[in-house]
């Protein structure tokens, strides 16, 4: 392409069989040419270089990069107005979709969209051929990116990205190409415009310095360095190859290091560690606990990798703090599992809705399967505080700093040290007896590693630096380190946002950042640019977590910092978060849902954090997202397909009175005796007026999700609705007996359940349906006695001889203590309506109860 025009170009080839330059114009436009190809080729370069250490090291989209071979004829061809430059690097990235990247260096107009469509059509269908670009569109996973220093113009403008794995607006797709591009091209063609040869530059400076950690003086010499493996790759016959593991070679000669690199690769076991197995192993279940820093969550994900390793089919299930206890029975048949639960009683202090856990974790231990595994982490004091640490003693193993005292400390400082710069090496390994001597667990090592990967300050002394450090390591000032961070590089609110996704989600997968960063740009220019800068610069400090593709916080004490920033700049913070909900309800269809429910999470996150006693503030948000909001959980509570339980109380907190299904839900969910949003005995609905009630009970709606609360939710729900939930319920929707012994149904044999009472006395209503849940009842409890006969002598032999210690003993009775309450509690409630109903009434099932005698008391 010409460095002035898409007007003519000359081919321009120095052969010695031509004859000599006689016309000293000729030649300096030769010159000119020949200068202009390789300025244009040098582009191409830089920005294989530049998607290589965006896709392969910072955001980890890729593992390798290809780039097509090269000649000096192609260079020349490159000059041609509608000519793809040659140099084309392509990838699988995350998501399995192959990005293919053309680059064209063009000084002259913008490009127009039928300037774009001419490149698409250049090449051959012969064989041998240049193939044309529009045919890497053929297969449906492919996507196609232009990358270019030019503008663009007019509808072409609608392709427009600003990123190697940004998504173009389908609904802005230029409908002119469907005549070219046939294989449904809208989202898989992209525009990277304006990328100019300055701003390349400066964007490989920037991935060099704040996130490789490249010194100054060898930053030049790293892009030469790169500059000459890219120009390898491109010499041979066939593509080039690039790996991750090469490109970080190439920047670690260079004195550069990756700080979001695996950690599980380095993963240094505590003493105690063949304990976690044996238990896990033995019991299907572990439950790691003890102070914060010492190693917990990367024991369990190495627990939980050796199993998926051993188990090739084993699906590993992370369920987060927010999730009930209920969402691990939602997948119980869905083939051989694995739960991590980290932190289910909170991380700094008790969560609303942790009793749950706290009643219902034992038992669920207990009925562990090979099938059906456990890995729990939390922290002592929260244990204590949950008052749940005895009755989980069975599983449970202590990880403290004395596991770490045998030589592990040293290990996992010694392979934290081989990470760094060769310059730093030596000043750790100087460093070494002493930090060895004061530090105690695998978080100090950690955050003095951190702070140790940034080097001393000019002028600053070795003595004075090791002092500083040991300073920083100490748990207590990570919170000030990263408040000091944010402050030094947030001036917009970039960090709220960051916080605000973390807090709702717990994690989120950088996918998402690309169609949210676009959707902020509409609306602040400034945010939409810095939050991908903002992320990697704090990966690179260690403060965010992303050994792969998932960024989180990397400890506790960050949130806090962030927390802190937030509240000490609350201002652009709300105006931050505020922006964030209104770009999350606009995501296009294929980020719909998450979008959507991410906001209503983060209204609901931020709302509860602006209450609080140190921020002491109101949260709201635009009328319009707030219709959005409502019209999703409407449709979401409506979707049989959906997970009904946390949706409902989500639209129980963020719900507005227009919509209906948010109104049930805080009728049913917002009940009297309720500790936060947690309650135990004594349910009572919300007290509201008449007229409240003639509005919702004459929405069919109400009806429908009161239906599926009981079908779903009822039977396994943490809190005591009671016998005259029925009754209070038909106010607000009647006739919902099926739902009842449908609920019923599902709950036959499960032991305790809470509600048991509650789902009878709404299932007896037709005594006549109710009496197969009966039959069912009486062969549980049948079925029990059965078991009992058979393994119960010898199993409390075992016990009573010392064959089997006293935590097995405890484990034995947790097992058996609710066996058929559920089955009893049915029966019961069936012969009280009998009797009711049908005196001297006989059926099978009555001759079958005999003289049934009701249970005396529920278990605690």
């Amino acid at each position: 392409m010409s460095t002035n025009s898409r007007g003519d170009t000359k081919r321009l080839r120095f052969n010695p069989s031509d004859p000599p330059l006689t016309n000293s114009a000729d030649a300096k436009r030769l010159l000119r040419g020949a200068a202009a190809a390789q300025a244009g080729f040098d582009y191409q370069l830089d920005v294989s270089i530049l998607a290589a250490l965006q896709l392969l090291l910072i955001s980890k989209a890729a593992t390798r990069l290809v780039l097509e071979p090269a000649n000096e004829e192609d260079l020349e061809a490159d000059l041609e107005p509608h000519v793809p430059g040659r140099l084309q690097p392509r990838a699988t990235v995350a998501g399995g979709y192959r990005l293919v990247v053309q680059v064209k260096m063009d000084n002259g107009e913008p490009w127009s969209v039928e300037d774009f469509e001419a490149l698409l059509k250049h090449g051959s269908d012969k064989t041998g051929g240049r193939r044309k670009a529009l045919h890497h569109l053929d297969e449906p996973n492919t996507r196609y990116l232009l990358v270019t220093n030019a503008d663009v113009k007019g509808v072409a403008r609608g392709l427009l990205v600003e990123g190697f794995e940004e998504v173009s607006d389908k609904a802005s797709f230029p409908s002119s190409l469907h005549a070219t591009l046939k294989t449904s091209p809208e989202g898989r063609v992209a525009i990277w415009g304006k990328l100019t040869e300055k701003q390349l530059a400066s964007d490989i400076r920037a991935l060099m310095s704040d996130l490789l950690h490249v010194p100054k003086v060898e930053q030049l010499n790293l892009l030469q360095k790169l500059r000459l493996e890219a120009r390898r790759r491109t010499r041979g016959s066939t593509p080039g190859l690039w790996t991750s593991d090469d490109l970080l070679a190439t920047v670690r000669a260079h004195g550069g290091f990756l700080a979001s690199s695996a950690s599980l690769e380095h993963f240094v076991p505590p003493a105690n560690f063949d304990e976690m197995l044996k238990v896990l192993n033995d019991k299907n279940a572990v439950v790691i606990r003890g102070p914060s820093g010492t190693g917990k969550t990367q024991a369990a994900l190495k627990l939980c990798d050796i199993a998926r390793r051993r188990n090739g089919v084993l699906e590993v299930v992370t369920v987060g703090a927010d999730d009930a206890p209920t969402s691990v029975r939602k997948v119980v048949n869905n083939g051989p599992t694995l739960f991590y639960v980290d932190d289910p009683w909170g991380q700094f202090s008790l969560r609303g809705g942790s009793e749950a856990w706290t009643e219902q974790l034992p038992r669920l231990l207990a009925k562990a399967t090979p099938d059906h595994q456990f890995v729990i982490t939390s922290r002592s004091d929260m244990m204590q505080s949950a008052k749940v640490s005895g009755s989980l003693n069975a599983w449970s193993v202590e990880l403290d700093a004395g596991q770490y005292r045998d030589g592990q400390l040293r290990d996992i400082h010694d392979n934290r040290m081989d990470q760094l710069p060769a310059a730093l090496q030596t000043k750790a390994y100087a460093f070494r007896n002493g930090v060895l001597d004061r530090l105690g667990t695998p978080l100090e090592i950690e955050l003095y590693f951190a702070h140790m990967q940034t080097g001393p300050d000019v002028g600053e002394e070795d003595h004075v630096f090791f002092r500083r450090l040991l300073e920083l390591a100490q748990r207590d000032a990570v919170e000030g380190v990263v408040f000091r961070a944010l402050s030094s590089i947030d001036t917009c609110g970039t960090s709220a946002i960051v916080w605000a996704l973390l807090a709702a989600r717990g994690q989120f997968d950088r996918s998402r950042l690309h169609p949210l960063q676009r959707a902020l740009r509409g609306l602040d220019r400034a945010l939409g640019d810095g939050l991908d800068r903002l992320i990697d610069r704090m990966v690179a400090a260690r403060h965010l977590r992303q050994p792969a593709r998932t960024i989180a916080f990397a400890h506790p004490s960050v949130r806090q910092g962030f927390e802190a920033f937030a509240r000490d700049n609350w201002g652009q913070s709300e105006f931050a978060i505020e922006t964030l909900i209104a770009a999350l309800v606009q995501l296009p269809s294929a980020h719909r849902g998450w979008g959507l429910e991410t906001a209503a999470r983060i209204f609901e996150v931020t709302r509860s954090f602006a209450r609080r006693e140190d921020v002491e503030r109101t949260f709201d948000i635009d009328s319009g997202s707030h219709e959005a909001i409502d019209a999703w959980l409407d449709e979401s509570l409506m979707d049989p397909a959906s997970k009904f339980p946390p949706l409902l109380e989500l639209a129980s907190e963020v719900g507005s009175d227009a919509s209906i299904p948010s109104r049930v839900a805080r009728w049913l969910l917002k009940g009297t005796q309720r500790g936060a949003s947690f309650f135990i005995r004594n349910w009572q609905p919300p007290t509201f007026d008449d007229a409240w009630y003639d509005i919702v009970s004459a929405n069919p709606v109400a009806a429908k999700i009161a239906d599926r609360f009981i079908r779903q939710v009822l039977g396994f729900d943490r809190g005591n609705y009671g016998t005259g939930f029925a009754k209070r319920l038909d106010r607000l929707a009647p006739n919902l007996t099926a739902a009842y012994l449908e609920a019923a149904r599902q709950m036959v044999g499960n032991g305790f359940e809470l509600n048991a009472d509650a789902v009878a006395a709404g299932a007896v209503r037709d005594l006549d349906g109710f009496e197969s849940v009966v039959q069912a009842a009486l062969h549980d409890l049948a079925s029990i006695h059965r078991q009992h006969v058979q393994s119960g002598r010898e199993e409390w032999r075992a016990i009573e001889d010392g064959e089997r210690d006293h935590a097995v003993e405890e484990a034995a009775q947790s097992r058996h203590e609710g066996d058929g309450y559920t089955s009893g509690v049915f029966i019961d409630a069936y012969i009280r309506q009998l009797r009711r109903e049908v005196a001297g009434r006989s059926s099978p099932t009555i001759r079958a109860l005999g003289n049934w005698s009701v249970p005396g008391r529920r278990p605690s």
